[in-house]
């Protein structure tokens, strides 16, 4: 197989991970608990979630907000500071492209992490609907994280904000 490994490949197979093919990347899709185990885990402790393989997307300018929210369900204008949500990216009909989450951080920009399996459909989205609003007058750019040697480390459940930092 010649599939893409994470950062993380190593040790997902130390913990017992069952590694599948996700978008041409080795991703593992389940570990030696069951997967009730694993989400009562999350929702009581804290886990890990490798989104080294999908598109994360930095967005900026004064416009970023009504940027997102024109292609996004949901209040983004609502988030505080280091503040995520899931949504949806939908079509002009309403139909869902794709989910993604929104954080909007402390640093002044959002962070789209959105799936590997859609990541040229969903820049391709991003990218229209930013010319668009560029020609529009609007103050709105994208950087697109393209190191997946790196990793954002995604920590979900209680104890996230203790483990983010390390």
């Amino acid at each position: 197989e010649n599939l893409k490994q994470t950062p993380l490949y190593d040790f997902h197979r130390q913990h017992g991970g069952k590694m599948v093919d996700f978008a041409g990347w080795s991703l593992p899709v389940q570990y030696t608990h069951s997967h009730l185990d694993s989400h009562l885990h999350t929702r009581q402790h804290c886990s890990l979630f490798d989104v080294s393989h999908m598109l994360q997307t930095k967005v900026f300018g004064r416009d970023r907000v009504k940027f997102i929210e024109s292609l996004v369900v949901g209040d983004i204008a609502e988030l505080k500071p280091d503040q995520g949500t899931l949504s949806l990216f939908t079509n002009e009909k309403g139909g869902i492209i794709d989910d993604l989450i929104v954080t909007n951080t402390s640093d002044h920009h959002l962070y789209v992490v959105s799936n590997a399996g859609c990541m040229d459909k969903d820049f391709a989205l991003m990218e229209n609907k930013m010319k668009e609003m560029k020609a529009a007058g609007h103050d709105v750019h994208l950087e697109v994280r393209k190191c997946f040697a790196c990793f954002a480390r995604p920590y979900y459940g209680p104890c996230a904000a203790t483990w983010g930092g390390r």
